[in-house]
């Protein structure tokens, strides 16, 4: 019974971690080209957010304006819908980082039982 759990959980972690790569190049990408549509689209807004890298930058405009009902509002539709592709994507990491953390833990908690 051991076996077939730790089996099953090695099959769910290769498989997030499968999924992970691409999920965060998507992610990145996005980030990338949100970022590049706020400082062309909206740089008044962007230069809030000034930071030491440009992803840097971009992830703050990104927290900032998803928390921000205001900012979102005066978004083009454009940059709003590359905002919402940018979170999907990093939740869509997010989700499988997690996915992999518990199968690496529920595998560790099987072997030693």
């Amino acid at each position: 019974m051991e076996s077939n759990l730790i089996a099953f959980l090695s099959v769910i972690l290769v498989i997030a971690l499968l999924a992970i790569i691409p999920a965060y190049v998507m992610y990145f990408a996005s980030l990338y080209y949100f970022g590049k549509s706020m400082r062309e689209s909206h740089p008044e807004i962007y230069s809030r957010y000034e930071k030491f890298s440009f992803f840097a930058q971009s992830y703050s405009a990104l927290q900032a304006i998803r928390s921000n009902p205001d900012l979102v509002r005066q978004l083009d539709p454009d940059v709003l819908d590359q905002l919402r592709r940018t979170y999907r994507y990093l939740v869509i990491g997010a989700s499988c980082f997690m996915i992999l953390l518990l199968a690496g833990l529920g595998i560790s908690v099987a072997s030693k039982a």
